[in-house]
């Protein structure tokens, strides 16, 4: 992730529309992780309305020159991921009827 490209970028929807932004760096393949990115984003922002999770990673390796470790890699990001933020946040969420 390019931290000063996003941080631009948060920038710019926070001019254009007078909202408040952010732009976090996380693990998201790690639950506890993000954990902590809902906790920072709630202490900075305040609750979430509105959610993006545009993580993926792609592996230029095949299935029979990679490691398993590599291949774990790639389904924690780009499917368990999915789930640790939507379980992370909806809590939150389904208390105030969203």
């Amino acid at each position: 992730m390019n931290q000063s490209e996003a941080e631009k970028t948060a920038l710019e929807i926070a001019e254009k529309f007078n909202v408040k932004t952010a732009a976090y760096k996380v693990d998201v393949s790690d639950f506890e992780a993000i954990q902590k990115l809902k906790e920072d984003v709630e202490s900075t922002l305040g609750c979430v309305d509105i959610l993006v999770n545009n993580a993926g990673i792609l592996s230029k390796i095949s299935l029979r020159e990679g490691r398993a470790s590599d291949i774990q890699k790639v389904i924690d990001v780009n499917l368990s991921s999915h789930f640790w933020v939507l379980k992370s946040f909806k809590q939150k969420r389904r208390s105030r009827n969203i």
